[in-house]
């Protein structure tokens, strides 16, 4: 063949031969550059799989907590409805105390002798008084005052100086007195809500009976005697006043208090010990002597 022929072959070949390099080198660069691109996206793809297998276990967590949640929610709903029941048991707790009080108060009585002052329940329309042995011991007279404020003579008909226990009598034609309603100690427990009612003395407070509150504290045996011990406050004067429980029957006959002090360092601490009549005790007393 004629070398002028070959020679512009040969031209072409390398120019194609060098064409088609450059061009293999730009898609190998591109190839690589693909390669390492899947390379980061495998790469990515095994992370967001770590991801979403993290997310499942957060929204797993979440679904634990919620579920939490929901039980705390029912819990506080129980809490709060225990709550409301115990506001209502205080509120007629309350509003027990309150009655009782409205309708014992005047049955209650003052009774001034000329030896010194106490208290009395009323125990019969026709004016029949329970009170001390000790309130109306070796008087020469015996008033009574109402909480209305009205006053009465009255007399001593009977009476336990080892009990101390005293019935007296008003001297009245009325059979309307208000009188209490005698319950039964044998019922009384310890714990028991209960009143004190009474005048204390030798304290001018006219009018109003004074109340104090507290619980049934003990049943005790002195002086070969039952007791009932509270700790509901009595003052002098309040002797012959009733002890009455929440459903307004009187239980008891208040008859002594002893206040306890005892000093420790420069301290000293007291506590008040009331001690009652049971009210079943008296009864005998009140059917022996006026039926």
């Amino acid at each position: 063949m004629n070398k002028w022929v070959l020679i512009p072959i040969i031209i072409i070949l390398a120019a194609s031969t060098v064409t088609n390099g450059y061009f293999y080198l730009q898609e190998s660069d591109r190839l690589d550059n693909a390669q390492s691109e899947i390379v980061t996206l495998q790469g990515s793809v095994s992370t967001l799989g770590w991801d979403v297998s993290t997310l499942q276990g957060s929204v797993a967590t979440l679904g634990g907590d919620v579920s939490t949640l929901q039980g705390n929610v029912s819990t506080l709903g129980e809490d709060v409805s225990n709550l409301e029941a115990n506001i209502a048991i205080l509120r007629d707790y309350s509003h027990a105390v309150i009655d009782v009080a409205a309708a014992l108060e005047p049955t209650v009585v003052r009774i001034e002798t000329s030896n010194g002052a106490g208290s009395g329940v009323i125990i019969d329309g026709t004016g029949y008084v329970l009170t001390n042995y000790h309130v109306v011991e070796d008087t020469t007279s015996v008033q009574i005052t109402l909480t209305t404020g009205e006053q009465y003579q009255a007399a001593v008909i009977a009476s336990d100086e080892d009990r101390d226990l005293a019935i007296i009598e008003i001297n009245s034609s009325r059979t309307d007195f208000p009188e209490a309603t005698l319950g039964s100690s044998q019922d009384t427990a310890i714990g028991d809500g209960v009143l004190t009612i009474g005048y204390p003395y030798p304290f001018d407070l006219e009018g109003e009976a004074s109340f104090s509150m507290g619980i049934v504290s003990a049943f005790r045996t002195m002086d070969d005697y039952d007791w009932i011990q509270t700790d509901a406050a009595a003052n002098p004067g309040n002797s012959g006043g009733p002890l009455v429980n929440l459903d307004g029957e009187v239980i008891g006959i208040i008859t002594r208090g002893y206040y306890l002090a005892s000093v420790y360092g420069e301290r000293i601490f007291a506590s008040g010990l009331t001690f009652a009549v049971p009210i079943d005790e008296a009864k005998l007393f009140i059917q022996n002597n006026i039926g």
